[in-house]
């Protein structure tokens, strides 16, 4: 019963990831079809700012992923626990962190009227929190079928969602990109 388990998630993640990846694909050739080459290089100039904040990380989810299946084969709740709320606490502080300075800088060019930097560095203060708190903290946290069957289903909806939101793209060019952005998260 546990291998058919174990095979049936395999096969439902694996699944989820196919059509993530198809639904990714499809609405990638659209958004370079609807949108200049300008502004799409553009909007990734932001994104290349999450590359190099992503290393205030320190290495701390990393250490998390391998101790963390240590202390549970032990039955060590305990120091399982303490390793999770110490790197819950600090991929927390980085996630809000990152949100709060780069809100306040896009506000900066808000009010300078320099609105496309303004939803740019928005964009990339959300997908920072996004990256520190649930791609890198939670997603480790992930150790049974039922709880990779929820990765799945939740890479179901985002991808749908994702696809779904290429029509703020085809409406209001980058700022479009940029709704899609922050819905997707």
């Amino acid at each position: 019963r546990n291998k058919k388990d174990t095979n049936l998630m395999i096969l439902f993640l694996s699944f989820s990831n196919i059509v993530g990846n198809g639904l990714t694909l499809i609405s990638g050739m659209l958004v370079a079809r609807w949108l200049l080459p300008e502004e799409l290089g553009f909007f990734n100039s932001f994104t290349l700012l999450t590359g190099y904040i992503i290393l205030a990380q320190l290495g701390i989810p990393s250490g998390l992923s391998r101790e963390l299946p240590l202390y549970i084969g032990k039955n060590d709740t305990r120091k399982a626990h303490e390793y999770a709320s110490v790197t819950q606490f600090w991929q927390l502080a980085l996630g809000v962190g990152t949100f709060l300075i780069l809100f306040f800088i896009s506000l900066c060019f808000f009010f300078s009227q320099k609105y496309d930097y303004a939803a740019g560095l928005f964009v990339i203060g959300v997908l920072s929190f996004q990256v520190f708190y649930v791609t890198k903290y939670l997603k480790i946290l992930y150790r049974t079928n039922r709880e990779f069957n929820k990765i799945s289903q939740l890479n179901l909806i985002v991808a749908f969602t994702s696809f779904a939101s290429i029509i703020f793209v085809l409406k209001f060019g980058f700022y479009g990109l940029c709704i899609r952005s922050v819905v997707m998260v």
